[in-house]
Parts: C-alpha cells; sequence; structure tokens
C-alpha cells in the first residue's frame, strides 16, 4: 500500500495528538503547532488520515489530510498538546 495506511493502522491513529516538524501548505512550523487525528479517509489506495489543527487561522480549526509517508516524515507523536 505504499504511501496509504491500511485500515487497521489508520484506525489506531485516531486520537493520536502530532506536532509538526517542517513547514505544512498553510502551517508554519514556527507556530509549534500542534493536531490531532480526528478521522480517516478512505483512498483508491489504502486510508489517509485527517488531523485537526486549532489555532492556525485565528480561532477556526484547520483539518487537511495527511497519507503515510507525510505523517511518518512530517509529524512527531505527542503524549499531550501544550
Amino acid at each position: 500500500m505504499g504511501n496509504q495506511f491500511t485500515r487497521d493502522e489508520a484506525v489506531a491513529k485516531v486520537g493520536q495528538k502530532v506536532r509538526i516538524l517542517v513547514d505544512l501548505k498553510h502551517i508554519p512550523v514556527t507556530t509549534g503547532t500542534t493536531g490531532e487525528v480526528v478521522s480517516i479517509l478512505s483512498m483508491s489506495e489504502g486510508y489517509d488520515l485527517l488531523i485537526r489543527f486549532q489555532g492556525v487561522i485565528g480561532d477556526a480549526p484547520l483539518i487537511d489530510y495527511f497519507n503515510k509517508h507525510e505523517y511518518e516524515n512530517f509529524f512527531d507523536e505527542i503524549e499531550s498538546v501544550d
């Protein structure tokens, strides 16, 4: 499945807190932004993760999806949001 998670892998990540390691599409790493995996998204080759970031654009949450390669290279899993 290469760049996608299996269903079991994706479901196991729901609720996981993460911190970004690199600048992303709409999220600069300098903000120390954290997020939470809130759902999974079925793709043609497997599953991606939907991650919700709070406080990136005002008070509105930003939700974006990431494949397995992006998740493993762009995020650190953390215990809780500081």
